[in-house]
């Protein structure tokens, strides 16, 4: 089982002007971890011999096992959410989301971290039953939220992703409509090449994809728990004829509505 292990961990601590941390990699206090802090005032901290300073508040930073760390007070100290923890499947999240290592960097939520430390002391203070399991499941959730938030703060820069990512949610909340992805780009003011070319590079699919992948949910529901007809389905879920509906149910999940509906029926 890929556990994601924790020892130690704080929220809110405080430490006075001219505090400094230092953890070199032969050290043994917790060497062997990742370490994620949160600051929420200004602090310095070193990159490549170079002392930096963040001049202003509400940064992460990731090291990883067995990595210099250096950060301290910056004019009148500073305070800091913080966590320890290992584990292979810390670091896959980490590589998933491209999350930069070493290195500061901003998110827009300024209380995400908070809560989830705050459930990791209360399991390592009790030890319940599976602790070890729940602190592991715990430390998932919020490297995944971490990750989430960088990926959308960092498309948030872009001017156009408001306007893009308005379109997505209007495309996803309306799959019953005969919504064309020339119609969404009219909606945005975009050109249609312009629109995709965007949709792609923020959401890493296209709008076709998104909505068909949809579309296609929302029929799997449909049959599931109603008693509708496979034509009705169809035209409940957007799609414009019984033969694209099933030529493209078919494509993604392997056997055709009918059969589909068959299977269920023996269940």
């Amino acid at each position: 089982m890929n556990i994601i292990t924790c020892k130690f961990c704080g929220t809110n601590t405080p430490h006075t002007d001219k505090h400094y941390f230092t953890r070199i990699p032969n050290d043994e206090y917790s060497v062997k971890d990742y370490l994620l802090m949160y600051f929420k005032t200004p602090f310095l901290y070193k990159n490549k011999d170079k002392i930096l300073n963040t001049s202003d508040a509400f940064h992460y930073i990731i090291y990883p096992p067995f990595t210099s760390a250096e950060h301290g007070s910056y004019q009148v100290g500073f305070i800091n959410d913080w966590v320890f923890f290992d584990g292979n499947a810390a670091k896959e999240i980490i590589k998933t989301f491209n999350i930069p290592l070493c290195t500061p960097f901003y998110i827009d939520n300024h209380s995400l971290i908070e809560p989830y430390i705050n459930k990791i002391e209360t399991e390592l203070a009790l030890k319940n039953t599976c602790y070890e399991q729940k602190i592991s499941a715990t430390v998932t959730d919020m490297l995944i939220d971490v990750g989430r938030q960088y990926e959308f703060s960092d498309k948030n820069t872009h001017p156009a992703f408001k306007a893009i990512s308005n379109a997505r949610i209007y495309m996803l909340n309306h799959v019953d409509k005969k919504i064309s992805i020339e119609d969404l780009a009219r909606k945005y003011n975009y050109s249609v090449s312009r629109f995709c070319v965007l949709y792609k590079q923020f959401f890493s699919s296209t709008p076709t994809e998104d909505l068909l992948k949809a579309r296609i949910e929302k029929a799997l529901t449909i049959l599931k728990y109603n008693s509708t007809s496979i034509t009705e389905t169809a035209e409940l879920c957007g799609f414009s004829s019984i033969h694209y509906f099933s030529r493209r149910f078919k494509e993604i999940m392997g056997i055709s509505p009918t059969h589909y509906l068959s299977q269920r029926s023996k269940k």
